[in-house]
């Protein structure tokens, strides 16, 4: 179990719904810092651990919860992690590297955010993102072929030297909507939040521009509950 316990959000049904009360509550605090924490379950209850601040554009999960000797999360006893979650901020560009795709960049996960999900999707399975937008997305791994022949792209060999994929990103080759494509088939990513670039909750599928640009005709995904009563 963690060494370290940190304080934790009320009881909620889902563990999207623990991941949107850790977002309003960074939402609130309106910072240019990142904040992150996990999604602890027990007893079918889901909680967020609150929000912890970064340094300046990155955050340290090991400082919400210890690791073990082989590298894993470890959680609060009596819980079981079920997911990572962290908020993004608007990066300042200059002008000559803005493009049109640029702030749906600023509210999407990372190239090393992928790598760590798919890396270690049996530590947190899930993978949330709290947008500057007020969208929050989610990523569950699966493990896929798929996934499995994108994680060396996704991968950096030396810590500060950019994957194949970050240099592409970084320079606008790589547009994000290319890799929400590519995300889409490799594992389950979904809308768990609407925000400025998501207009509903849904599973993202290959159609995922034409989708969110339709009205909704049907339910994908179960609305979004208040905290467990009593709690």
């Amino acid at each position: 179990a963690s060494v370290l316990t940190p304080a934790l959000s009320p009881a909620y049904i889902s563990a999207d719904d623990a991941a949107v009360y850790a977002h309003t509550l960074i939402a609130a605090i309106k910072s240019d810092v990142v904040y992150g924490g996990f999604i602890l379950a027990k007893h079918n209850r889901y909680y967020a651990t609150l929000p912890q601040s970064g340094s300046g554009l990155s955050f340290d999960p090991a400082s919400v919860l210890s690791l073990s000797e082989e590298g894993l999360f470890l959680p609060i006893e009596g819980y079981t992690i079920e997911g990572m979650y962290h908020s993004n901020t608007t990066i300042d560009r200059v002008a000559w590297t803005v493009h049109s795709e640029s702030e749906l960049q600023d509210s999407f996960f990372s190239i090393q955010d992928l790598s760590l999900a798919i890396r270690y999707r049996h530590n947190y399975p899930r993978f949330y993102l709290s947008c500057p937008d007020k969208g929050v997305l989610s990523y569950i791994a699966s493990g896929s072929d798929l996934e499995q022949a994108l994680l060396p792209l996704f991968t950096r060999t030396r810590p500060q030297h950019p994957s194949t994929f970050e240099r592409a990103y970084d320079l606008g080759s790589l547009m994000p909507s290319h890799l929400i494509g590519l995300i889409c088939l490799a594992g389950d990513l979904s809308v768990v939040l609407p925000g400025g670039q998501w207009s509903r909750r849904s599973k993202l599928g290959p159609d995922w521009k034409l989708d969110q640009q339709r009205e909704q005709t049907e339910v994908v995904k179960q609305p979004l509950c208040e905290k467990v009563f009593g709690n």
